[in-house]
């Protein structure tokens, strides 16, 4: 039987400081989990190893270890050194604070080429209402020594829509962040998710968030990015040329990708499936198990629906003739009437063999894409 190729690997590490008072990612405080942390690499090692007999691995072009916070993992190093190495690009995710120069310096030796800093903001106040760990000081100290430490593919998180947030200060955080003179810069509108502290004191009235307004704070990323050299490659993603971010395209491009550790979660082909968590996820693994808490095989038509909505995210867009090539349908026909509507309220464009969103459908690119599932 012939294996699957496998494009990309995404490495979960779950370990982190303390949750911040967003997250709804499954993590968990390091302090809490010490006989877990000891035998977390091995256990990533071993389910490497489970999937190396269906998946063929020799062209991996991206590897990704996010968390939690990767850069407290206190395995990190030897974990690298037994990764595949990825034929174009290796990223990191860290925390400001969380870093020395000689561990950059060390995992740049190792072969990571791209180092995820998770700023989220320049404002103190603000960090510390975030739970966030650091100050504006460390944000700098961290891609100062990442730079130090050869890397040049450096790249940071931002969040806007945060609660009181004014359009002012969203203008202020962009211009500290165009400071850094990184090549990447990703830019993401606060998502409350149910149980988060902050999504409590909301619903108890405590904290309030304005949700047109973080669409205008959208359009003006974009604008005051642009003007700063960087190309908005991707609804939420700004970079220089020849620094987009090559594992989040394949995600958007539907190439296979594996997950690996605790929650993560892949897709090949039709079939997606995520992990187990916590001690179930280890003692799977130790029985000689896949540590598979639930999958899918996804249908033609939810493939369609998944391709459509993730590729118009880009600022490229869907390619007609490619669609068509590879499912044996025409979208325009598939959906006349929802495309037709679309561009009639100035949401969509065809350009050049390309469906694409308008500036316009940018803050309100979800409703865009419920019209094609």
């Amino acid at each position: 039987m012939k294996k699957k190729a496998i494009q990309s690997l995404y490495v979960h590490i779950p370990f982190c400081i303390q949750k911040c008072n967003y997250c709804d990612f499954v993590s968990y405080p390091l302090k809490d989990c010490n006989e877990l942390c000891a035998e977390y690499g091995p256990l990533l090692v071993k389910e490497l190893v489970l999937y190396d007999r269906e998946y063929d691995f020799s062209r991996l072009k991206t590897i990704y270890i996010g968390g939690g916070t990767p850069t407290i993992y206190p395995d990190l190093l030897s974990l690298i050194y037994y990764l595949p190495q990825p034929k174009s690009e290796f990223t990191v995710e860290a925390n400001p604070g969380t870093v020395s120069y000689d561990q950059l310096r060390d995992m740049r030796q190792m072969g990571v080429n791209r180092i995820s800093f998770g700023v989220q903001s320049f404002n103190d106040a603000r960090l510390g209402q975030m739970g966030r760990l650091y100050c504006r000081k460390d944000v700098k100290d961290a891609v100062y020594m990442a730079k130090e430490a050869g890397f040049e593919n450096i790249s940071i998180d931002m969040m806007y829509g945060l609660p009181g947030q004014t359009s002012e200060e969203w203008e202020d955080e962009l211009e500290q962040a165009i400071a850094l003179k990184v090549p990447h810069i990703s830019a993401y509108a606060l998502t409350l998710a149910s149980g988060t502290p902050w999504s409590e004191a909301v619903r108890r009235g405590e904290l309030s968030v304005n949700d047109d307004l973080a669409g205008d704070m959208l359009m003006h990323t974009r604008q005051q990015l642009k003007n700063a050299g960087y190309n908005q490659y991707e609804i939420s993603n700004f970079s220089f040329p020849g620094y987009e971010c090559e594992h989040n395209i394949n995600y958007w491009k539907r190439a296979n990708y594996l997950g690996i550790g605790i929650n993560a979660s892949s897709c090949i082909d039709d079939y997606r499936f995520t992990n187990l968590q916590g001690r179930e996820y280890a003692d799977a693994i130790n029985e000689g198990h896949k540590p598979v808490a639930s999958s899918e095989l996804l249908t033609v038509r939810e493939m369609i629906s998944e391709t459509i909505f993730l590729i118009l995210r880009t600022d490229r867009g869907l390619n007609l003739r490619e669609f068509k090539a590879q499912f044996g349908v025409d979208i325009m026909e598939m959906f006349s009437s929802e495309i037709i509507r679309l561009k009639a309220l100035g949401l969509l464009i065809e350009h050049n063999g390309y469906l694409q969103l308008t500036e316009k459908a940018l803050p309100v690119a979800n409703q865009v894409f419920c019209r094609f599932v």
